[in-house]
């Protein structure tokens, strides 16, 4: 494997179709673009376990500037990521878990933030055999205490 990351990690060969499909064409996305573009020639190339990330998600406050402009940096990105497995037939293959560190609460901070909220937030996951359009649990809108089934997720390896 060490041997062929140089190669796994050169995108010259990726058509320039692929490319804008991950946003590399934009400034707001290019970034995020290429760690998502570099994960999917890293998952055909065999590697396991492969994290993402992207910073800047704590809105304490400018809510409504912040959350638009952070949004706008990862959703092509993610959508191209989940197409273009898709269109390879490695989305059955390859699960992916989208979380966030801590949810937020309904209640404003600083006039135009929110806090972190430890007890209940969201995640997703897309590919991997799991079926779709499920949603598990929920939080009180007054307290943001969980309100229905809680739930702890464990993701493991199964035998093929």
């Amino acid at each position: 494997m060490q041997s062929s990351v140089p190669g796994i990690l050169d995108l010259k060969g990726e058509t320039e179709a692929t490319k804008k499909l991950y946003g590399l064409d934009k400034p707001a996305t290019k970034d995020f673009g290429t760690q998502c573009l570099l994960a999917r020639r890293l998952a055909e190339a065999g590697v396991r376990f492969i994290e993402v990330s992207h910073g800047n998600w704590d809105h304490h406050n400018n809510l409504r500037t912040r959350i638009t402009q952070t949004t706008r940096e990862i959703d092509q990105p993610i959508a191209g990521l989940i197409a273009d497995l898709k269109q390879r037939d490695l989305l059955k293959d390859t699960l992916i878990v989208w979380s966030g560190e801590f949810g937020r609460t309904t209640t404003g901070q600083n006039g135009d933030g929110r806090k972190s909220q430890q007890r209940g937030f969201t995640s997703w996951m897309a590919g991997g055999g799991i079926k779709g359009g499920m949603r598990y649990g929920s939080t009180d809108a007054a307290t943001d205490r969980p309100s229905a089934a809680r739930c702890t997720c464990t993701t493991c390896t199964l035998p093929s």
